[in-house]
């Protein structure tokens, strides 16, 4: 870390600059592992050192990157303080949104949504969107995660429905061939399917997250007053990974410069530092040239993903068995919620605490899988996948061999699994062992299929994890994996909690198709990201871990 070692002249004389810089605007540029975001935290440190109350600090991230830097600002700042604001945009946006809401004329009780709670509020009404044109292959929940995630992407850059089809409409009209003419249709389609969707939450109260800073955009324009109100109450602002910022983030902080100029940017490169210039165009810029990472590189070849899972896991154990920091250690993914669950498989068969972080990661953790398996044969006997894992994965544990036997006979007889089970106590293919776990399965499938029409899902998700002894079996297992499997069961009921809170009137059924069409179409569900436990090896998407430090990186 910066703090940690040497640097040369030139270059401290560059980071005590930018540390002690005081009014005006100022971009700090520098490749990823230049300190970028300890030098943030230690002219937040000089500021309030200087007299400077620190809730007049307004410090914007990356949600990952305000993490790091919230703690070592906590860590650098000596005496009390009122409150920081430290955060993500999305956090702060929401915030300062928020807190002026009558003024942008919304409910100040108005919800945020994520994309999961928006495409299961439009998978309930797929009938009401406009998608002739589009082409739903029987997977409704992929097209629709592909479709909020061009809205987002849009609105991202400050593009609405109208000028979306305003672009079409010219389009249309210059005369185009008739290669052109579906595509354009299509973009009209699309264009309908994006009013409908921003219809759709205006009437449960809702906003999405791109909507948020849309509407604080057209707050700011259309109310100089509470615009200089908050550049007043903010005397400085800093941006970690500006990079990392929308067109629709990047308005508010030009909206607040026009009446406070006191900004910090902090940057890897590319094109905005000539946003910068035409910002600011006074503006001093600083350019960090030392790193403070240089990792050794090394490359496996592997013969199929298990192959790899096994791979990665057998050198994590060793490292951490040679007493690296588990903390430090991470595994990267291009996609997490492909490639994550072989690795967290490996993981747990050797006792390592494991945190898969990004979209749908909570569902690919072995003991969410295995609750879900539960859930999915309960709502679904012929759920053939999902009855071979509650079978053979604990407290069950029936072996291969026997699983086998059984799906044969399901199959010859044409049951489900659950009756196929039914029917392997009568054969003599089962040895008494193998009878004794079908016959364990089968009362915990009886006594929670009773109790599943009877109770509400969140109740329900909690009584099938106590019942079916996940947690218990969690609790009492002396393994260093134990608290982060408890975090994920927990989370996992959290979601039944928030899924109700919202369905007032959905079955557990429900929950169960939510669940699925969220993992089917790889997105994050509702609440958030959780911290992992602490000793945890981390997993996370190879974009997320920009800004992060860690010694052993596969």
């Amino acid at each position: 870390m910066p703090e940690q070692q040497s640097i040369a002249q030139p270059e401290a004389d560059r980071r005590r600059r930018a540390t002690e810089h005081g009014e005006g605007p100022l971009l700090v540029l520098g490749a990823a592992g230049t300190g970028k975001t300890e030098l943030l935290a230690r002219r937040l440190a000089h500021l309030v050192a200087a007299g400077v109350a620190a809730e007049r600090v307004l410090v914007i991230g990356s949600t990952r990157a305000t993490a790091r830097l919230r703690e070592r600002s906590e860590a650098l700042l000596e005496g009390a303080y009122e409150e920081l604001w430290i955060g993500s945009w999305e956090t702060l946006g929401e915030r300062l949104l928020r807190e002026h809401s009558e003024a942008a004329g919304l409910d100040p009780f108005f919800d945020v949504l994520g994309p999961a709670e928006r495409l299961a509020m439009l998978l309930d009404r797929l009938d009401q969107l406009p998608l002739r044109r589009h082409e739903i292959r029987g997977n409704p929940a992929g097209l629709l995660a592909r479709l909020l995630s061009r809205v987002d992407s849009l609105k991202a850059d400050r593009v609405g429905a109208t000028s979306l089809e305003e672009r079409a409409r010219s389009r249309e009209s210059g005369g185009a061939e008739e290669a052109d003419r579906e595509s354009i249709q299509r973009e009209l389609e699309f264009a309908e399917f994006y009013t409908a969707h921003d219809r759709i939450l205006a009437e449960a109260g809702s906003l999405d997250q791109g909507d948020v800073f849309l509407a604080l955009d057209c707050l700011l324009a259309e109310r100089p007053d509470i615009r200089r109100q908050i550049a007043s109450h903010f005397q400085y602002l800093m941006v970690d990974e500006l990079e990392e910022s929308s067109k629709a983030q990047r308005a508010l902080l030009e909206a607040l410069a026009s009446d406070n100029p006191n900004h910090l940017y902090a940057l890897e490169g590319g094109e905005l530092d000539g946003w910068f210039a035409n910002l600011h165009p006074a503006g001093e810029t600083l350019e960090l040239e030392q790193r403070f990472r240089n990792p050794t590189i090394r490359f496996w070849r592997c013969g199929n993903e298990r192959a790899q899972a096994q791979a990665v896991a057998r050198e994590v154990e060793h490292l951490l068995a040679g007493g690296a920091d588990p903390e430090q250690v991470c595994v990267l993914f291009a996609d997490p919620a492909n490639q994550g669950g072989a690795v967290a498989g490996a993981m747990e068969e050797r006792g390592i605490s494991f945190h898969l972080s990004g979209p749908t990661a909570l569902l690919q953790r072995p003991e969410v899988r295995d609750a879900i398996a539960w859930l999915r044969v309960l709502a679904d006997p012929d759920d053939s996948a999902a009855a071979a894992r509650a079978l053979t994965r604990p407290p069950i544990e029936l072996r291969p061999g026997d699983l086998a036997r059984l799906t044969t006979i399901a199959r010859r007889r044409k049951l489900d699994m659950v009756g196929g089970c039914e029917a392997a106590l009568d054969s003599p293919q089962f040895q008494p062992e193998a009878r004794e776990r079908i016959q364990a399965f089968l009362k915990l499938y009886g006594a929670a299929s009773a109790a599943m029409e009877e109770r509400r899902a969140d109740v329900f998700v909690r009584r099938l994890i106590e019942r079916v002894g996940l947690r218990r079996q969690r609790l009492f297992a002396a393994q260093p994996e134990v608290a982060e499997r408890l975090l994920g069961l927990s989370r996992l009921a959290e979601l039944a909690t928030a899924w109700t809170r919202r369905e007032t009137h959905g079955s557990t059924r429900g929950f169960v198709a939510y669940l699925s069409a969220v993992a089917e179409a790889g997105v994050e569900p509702a609440g958030g990201e959780e911290p992992p436990s602490p000793g945890s090896v981390q997993g996370m998407a190879v974009e997320a871990v920009k800004g992060i430090g860690f010694d052993h990186v596969f």
